[in-house]
């Protein structure tokens, strides 16, 4: 259930996460974070998954990332260990639900999936190296795996109960079509606009799009033919998307200038069916169900904060770092001595051998 994140949804969850959940500041021990529907989630849990999260999360954006400022004023660190609050509230709210429903995964389960985590990471040593380099331990990942599992059984029961009818479908289309439009293009970009026209004249005396396109300054474009596949609306710079959508299929553009350069633009299809995409308009609108019964769920549930508590995660996480770089310089400076004593007797011992010999040699005499 922890997926990655980005900066903005750390933002936009902490903020929901305050507006929703009931907070307080006393009646909880130090190693409790919050309780749900009077179900206790320690410090310990919070710790272990701060501590996973937060190293993905770092890898991903960089190691200062957490001590950067949020858009609301917070730090990213503050807001991310709302995130990661949220995160483990919601889990325990879906828990609680899953076992009023009488959703259990065995322990053959678990080890099935784990088993074959295992093998995607090269087996036992490559494993090990995977709970290393994410701060875990194996029981806690399988305690993860079994949650994880528990929540795609009771969201596959949910999906399977909910009815969602043709209609439903239609109605959910027609209010984002917008979303769903899609179009398959190519181009062809070059620096002049006097070199856009001349390529437009030649596609129009009918030489191949495909053979133009090696002249695009663009990397790969000539591999690619100029295609650029199937994009939506919000994924192009915004001069290129409003040229794009407004071509029929088929039709060439005029030269667009973006601050890339200037385009020449084809586009050879185009998605605005229902039928087209149908099965993609319903996964979405199931997905928003689902949301909206965690909404609901979380709102009906008793909910309390405990965030004073967590205030020394992030200065534990850094006094270990700390730790760590303390006892490697340790190590490497004890090496270094090892090195010098070793060498001061390698010199000795030479030496006492040196004066031996000449001893000897002159008791010859």
């Amino acid at each position: 259930m922890l997926k990655r994140i980005n900066k903005k949804l750390i933002v936009a969850t902490s903020t929901v996460l305050l507006s929703t959940m009931i907070l307080t500041g006393c009646g909880a021990s130090a190693d409790t974070v919050a309780k749900v529907n009077g179900k206790t989630i320690s410090l310990v849990e919070f710790d272990k998954t701060y501590k996973a999260e937060k190293k993905r999360y770092e890898a991903q954006y960089g190691s200062d990332v957490l001590s950067q400022s949020s858009s609301d004023g917070k730090t990213m660190g503050e807001a991310f260990k709302e995130y990661i609050m949220d995160a483990l509230v919601t889990e325990e709210v879906i828990m609680q639900e899953a076992e009023k429903e009488k959703i259990n995964i065995t322990e053959d389960e678990v080890n099935k999936q784990v088993d074959s985590f295992k093998q995607l990471t090269g087996g036992e040593e490559g494993f090990k190296k995977f709970l290393e380099a994410n701060g875990m331990t194996e029981d806690y990942f399988k305690d993860r795996t079994k949650k994880q599992l528990t929540f795609e059984k009771y969201r596959e029961k949910y999906l399977k109960d909910l009815k969602i009818s043709d209609k439903d479908v239609k109605d959910y289309f027609d209010k984002n079509k917008d979303k769903y439009t899609t179009i398959e293009a190519s181009h062809i970009l070059v620096e002049k606009e006097e070199e856009a026209k001349e390529i437009i004249k030649q596609l129009k005396e009918g030489a191949d799009f495909g053979e133009l396109a090696k002249k695009s300054i663009e990397p790969g474009a000539a591999e690619r033919k100029g295609s650029l596949g199937y994009f939506g609306k919000g994924q192009m710079i915004p001069e290129f998307e409003k040229a794009a959508f407004a071509l029929k299929v088929g039709e060439i553009s005029e030269p667009v200038k973006t601050e890339h350069g200037y385009h020449v633009i084809k586009v050879t299809d185009k998605k605005d069916k229902l039928d087209q995409v149908k099965d993609q308009v319903k996964a979405d609108l199931e997905n928003n169900k689902f949301d909206e019964k965690i909404k609901s769920l979380k709102e009906e549930s008793k909910i309390k904060l405990y965030m004073e508590n967590t205030k020394n995660v992030e200065k534990d996480s850094k006094d270990e770092k700390d730790k760590a770089k303390e006892t490697k310089d340790t190590e490497k400076s004890k090496e270094s001595k090892d090195t010098e004593k070793s060498k001061e007797t390698k010199d000795n011992t030479t030496d006492n051998t040196k004066d031996t010999k000449e001893k000897t040699k002159e008791e010859n005499k």
